[in-house]
């Protein structure tokens, strides 16, 4: 039998962070009248299994819609925390950021601090997080009313004290709507892209790609510089590319990512997606300067995320059906699929120092509830090991977003349901999870 997941690919294939996909969570919780939802959600509930002998480890399980639900992305400190945020639930239904702290004795549990709820009006559509040196975090929220904002939550001068939000950023669509998830490098100035908006391109704007300074000062504000508005397609069939999905910051400052739309289009297939690489102009030049490294073709399969780039420059990124490597050959850019699978979603990647790569997916395996994977190269190619096959219980069901490495060397990550309680559809309300590859 098909799995309902598939019969549904344009809601689950855009539940990750830029404005139109996070949207689709919003989509998705006020689709209550949908038999078709309800029916994929009914199917989906089966008896937990054991997971006996297993390395994977879930370190939270949401209990109900006020501690949060739907879980996003997950970052790590080096003292081994972990932070996130949920897309609904909490005191207001508006998401939460939360701060799980190791336990000091082995096999005892994490310890859960809730650092903000989002007032009514003030959250929702949250996007993962970033930390700066300081212990500051910072990312993104779609705020009723408007196009979209940067926030940032300050710890407590005093143990146990409330921590501060600020909104840095607020859009205006002409600089851009949909803010997705945001890169810091080591000055603490962030960068971002934008799902929409900005100039030059039937009068919505294609998106954009930016950068927010922090201030010298606590009287000063962020400045906000917009590095480029992507255009879209051109008079030709192909174009720099339009709605980007996220970054990635190299050793030198340059900026990696990948745009959803625009690139190589045709009337039937519609448009591949791009590649792209913004660079700093020369000191006697203004501005950044964008190259797209590729234009994938229409119809080969939708992007699902931005990129990450190992140590010889090579970039990783994932489309609905595959994991795919981007490299340089005899001067050209070029694909190589490292592995595949129909309709599996393939979420975002993380490398770590030896190159391989690890992520997840939600319909391939031995189970359309989710799989964990690695992928290395070995011998002259690449091999895919699977971490942990999500068996539909309190394991955890529907890996959707992204996983991190901690200095710890384990693999962190969210699903999207599973765990235990009862949030929407009285379906359980998702895990955080650990696993040693």
């Amino acid at each position: 039998m098909t799995h309902p997941a598939i019969l549904l690919p344009k809601r689950f294939n855009r539940i990750f962070c830029s404005f139109e996909h996070c949207s689709a969570l919003r989509r998705f919780a006020s689709a209550a009248h949908s038999k078709l939802v309800v029916g994929m959600f009914a199917l989906l509930c089966l008896a937990p299994a054991a997971l006996a002998g297993s390395k994977y480890g879930v370190i939270y399980r949401f209990p109900n819609e006020t501690h949060g639900y739907w879980p996003r992305a997950v970052i790590t400190d080096a003292s081994g925390n972990i932070y996130g945020v949920t897309q609904l639930g909490g005191q207001f239904n508006e998401g939460v950021v939360y701060l799980l702290s190791p336990p000091t004795t082995k096999g005892q549990p994490w310890t859960r601090t809730v650092l903000h709820n989002f007032l009514r009006g003030t959250g929702g559509q949250l996007c993962s997080l970033v930390l700066d040196q300081a212990g500051n975090l910072y990312g993104t929220a779609y705020l009723e009313g408007t196009y979209g904002v940067v926030f940032e939550l300050s710890p407590p001068s005093t143990p146990g004290g409330a921590w501060k939000e600020t909104n840095i950023h607020t859009f205006a669509s002409w600089d851009g709507w949909g803010p997705t998830g945001l890169v810091i490098d080591q000055s603490g100035t962030l960068y971002g892209t934008t799902y929409g908006g900005g100039r030059d391109c039937s009068g919505s704007g294609c998106g954009t790609v930016y950068k927010l300074t922090p201030p010298s000062s606590h009287q000063q504000e962020w400045k906000l510089t917009t590095l480029y508005f992507f255009k879209g397609v051109l008079g030709n069939g192909n174009g720099d590319g339009a709605e980007p999905l996220g970054l990635t910051l190299d050793s030198n400052g340059n900026l990696y990512g990948t745009t959803q739309g625009g690139g190589a289009c045709t009337p039937e297939d519609g448009c591949g997606g791009t590649a792209f690489e913004l660079k700093e102009a020369a000191k006697r030049q203004n501005g950044w300067v964008e190259s797209v490294l590729y234009r994938f073709a229409p119809g080969s399969g939708e992007l699902l995320s931005g990129v990450v780039l190992d140590k010889s420059g090579a970039l990783y990124g994932a489309t609905i059906s595959s994991v795919y490597q981007l490299a340089l050959q005899h001067g050209a850019w070029a694909v190589n699929t490292l592995t595949s699978g129909s309709y599996c979603y393939y979420n975002g990647l993380a490398i770590n120092s030896s190159g391989s790569l690890y992520g997840t997916t939600v319909n391939c395996g031995k189970s359309d509830d989710g799989m964990l994977f690695k992928l290395s190269f070995v011998q002259g190619s690449w091999q895919q090991t699977q971490l942990h096959q999500f068996i539909d219980g309190s394991d955890g069901r529907l890996p959707y977003s992204p996983v991190t490495l901690g200095s710890d060397g384990a693999v962190y990550g969210t699903t999207l349901e599973g765990g235990e309680g009862q949030c929407l559809y009285s379906e359980p309300c998702g895990t955080v999870f650990r696993v040693l590859p």
